[in-house]
């Protein structure tokens, strides 16, 4: 292979390309993605300068992405795009899927994501029991898989919540059940750029997010922050008060932002097709900008 493309969250990826390089390849390329909580970090921090030597093209996924794999060095931001047209709003699919999973004029909260100790479920959990003390008929609904999902399953059961929770394992039809959401919560421990926070957003859905979460993640109006030290109470109130905002369209936000998987994959098409040349030129300008 001429061009070898390694996307991943810490710089023992220099391994991998070195073998690359000795393989043959002429073209190496370090994709950073978000991880702040690499279990080796003196080797991430040896490897980082052999790592950006080595490698041709340093791109991110995000700003926060960049400065861990290749701290003060330049680098190119890519963002990790989505299908905008499958998440633009639509009234009739949003009715469709509400229908769907039996729901009325009732509220329905919604979170995607791992079931996994640092995107804290069972605070969601919290959250929504003092969210009930507001709007008695809300539903809640929690999409993914993972290692947590059994016990979060239990503690839904052992709180007066029977009836208000839906936890239907991973699912393909994520864009449709953001349309039926009315508002989203991520109360994350940490956090980088998630996509879900980009799918939301492009569904025209309110946000409600932990600011542990990256500023990056605020693409548009629509995504609020709140310390989690503020507590189920302030969530549930600030959570009502998002999910009765109306749905105004967020697609051309997200497009501005650069986070429309065409232009994304113009530009890596970009690199891909100027990678033979002794010097790469520049990613062509669209999307964020580039650190340099």
């Amino acid at each position: 292979y001429k061009i070898v493309h390694r996307h991943y969250s810490n710089s023992t990826m220099y391994f991998e390309l070195l073998a690359a390089k000795q393989g043959g390849a002429d073209c190496l390329i370090a994709h950073s993605h978000n991880s702040t909580q690499f279990n080796t970090k003196l080797l991430h921090q040896l490897c980082r300068n052999p790592l950006y030597r080595l490698t041709r093209w340093h791109l991110a996924c995000s700003e926060d992405a960049g400065l861990w794999m290749f701290g003060n060095h330049p680098f190119d931001i890519i963002p990790n795009g989505i299908d905008l047209e499958r998440y633009h709003f639509d009234p009739q699919k949003r009715n469709a899927k509400r229908r769907e999973l039996g729901l009325g004029q009732e509220l329905l909260i919604g979170h995607v994501g791992r079931f996994t100790a640092v995107k804290n479920q069972a605070f969601i959990l919290s959250v929504f029991q003092r969210f009930l003390e507001l709007e008695p008929d809300a539903r809640l609904i929690l999409v993914g898989e993972g290692e947590d999902r059994a016990d979060i399953t239990r503690l839904s059961q052992s709180l007066p919540l029977t009836g208000h929770v839906i936890i239907p394992g991973s699912r393909a039809d994520v864009p449709e059940l953001m349309m039926a959401m009315d508002a989203f919560i991520m109360p994350s421990l940490y956090e980088g750029l998630p996509l879900t926070l980009v799918e939301a957003q492009a569904a025209s859905l309110p946000c409600l997010v932990a600011d542990t979460i990256s500023p990056e993640a605020k693409l548009t109006d629509k995504l609020s922050y709140m310390s989690l030290q503020e507590g189920p109470q302030i969530w549930a109130v600030q959570l009502r008060q998002l999910a009765r905002q109306p749905r105004l369209d967020q697609t051309e936000a997200i497009r501005r932002a650069g986070y429309d998987i065409r232009e994304v994959s113009q530009r890596l098409r970009y690199i891909y097709l100027n990678a033979s040349g002794q010097a790469a030129d520049p990613v062509p300008p669209a999307g964020p900008p580039s650190r340099s």
